[in-house]
């Protein structure tokens, strides 16, 4: 039992050599945002596999439903976080293209989307909006 547990501690730090460095190749990618919470799960599972060889399986299932006890409010958060931020991105770039067409729209001397939007009709030289 002392060898295999030695053999576990020295694959497990093994795999997270690796999987450092993956994560860290998802980050410069930028393939990381959004996802950190079940790159953590991974590793955790992982490390269950390994408890798994020099324990029993009862042990395991228990550890894993502390971890999931305890992971899961991180994890939905996370996710909400992250749904919340990609719709304020979205709502930023759907602004920022309506002030775009609206500088095109006013520099050929149209009216803006937000004008033509409410009803507005300009006429070239009225001083008066219907």
């Amino acid at each position: 039992m002392e060898m295999q547990l030695l053999y576990v501690i020295a694959g497990l730090f093994l795999f997270g050599l690796i999987y450092n460095a993956f994560v860290a190749w998802l980050e410069r990618q930028g393939h990381d945002r959004g996802y950190t919470a079940f790159l953590v799960v991974g590793g955790t599972l992982i490390t269950l596999v390994g408890l798994w060889v020099v324990t029993d399986l009862e042990t395991v299932i228990l550890t894993l439903i502390c971890f999931t006890a305890s992971g899961l409010p991180m994890i939905l958060g996370s996710v909400g976080r992250h749904v919340r931020e990609r719709a304020l991105e979205e709502k930023k770039i759907v602004a920022l293209a309506h002030e775009f067409v609206d500088r095109q729209y006013e520099s050929q001397g149209g009216m803006s989307l937000e004008e033509e939007s409410r009803g507005v009709h300009l006429e070239r030289g009225a001083d008066k909006c219907p």
